[in-house]
């Protein structure tokens, strides 16, 4: 099993046709959910059948980070707000995770030195890509 590290996570996405990319984020959560379809028959007995590769899908993630107060930082903040599907593409080591997200929830606060910070959930609305970067 190879340790992931989940400490220097890229986030990139567009709004209103501008790409913005932020770096250094931690990602505290990585949550797949699989449902599968049944195929139970009299043969089954008491055991439940599952058909490999069916069903449905769902992905979030829970991203850190501290908040600056730059372009990429305001415009993820208007879509939280706004409640915006937003393309985006989640880069950890070499590799990707891309795709249509609605972002569950925001969150901004005050540390004590003083800076700010920032969490954001995010859950796939559509198909997402996972691969690796070249």
């Amino acid at each position: 099993m190879t340790i992931i590290n989940f400490l220097d996570i890229s986030l990139s996405f567009a709004h209103q046709q501008t790409p913005y990319k932020i770096k250094g984020l931690m990602m505290l959560n990585l949550n797949l959910q699989n449902q599968f379809i049944e195929s139970n028959s009299i043969s089954s007995l008491f055991w439940v059948e599952r058909i490999p590769l069916s069903g449905k899908h769902s992905l979030s993630f829970h991203l850190k980070g501290d908040f600056h107060n730059t372009d990429a930082h305001k415009a993820l903040q208007s879509l939280a707000f706004i409640n915006q599907e937003l393309e985006l593409k989640l880069e950890y080591e070499k590799n990707t995770i891309e795709g249509s997200f609605l972002i569950k929830s925001y969150e901004l606060t005050s540390k004590v030195d003083g800076f700010l910070e920032f969490e954001i959930h995010l859950i796939n609305s559509n198909q997402i890509y996972i691969g690796t970067n070249k």
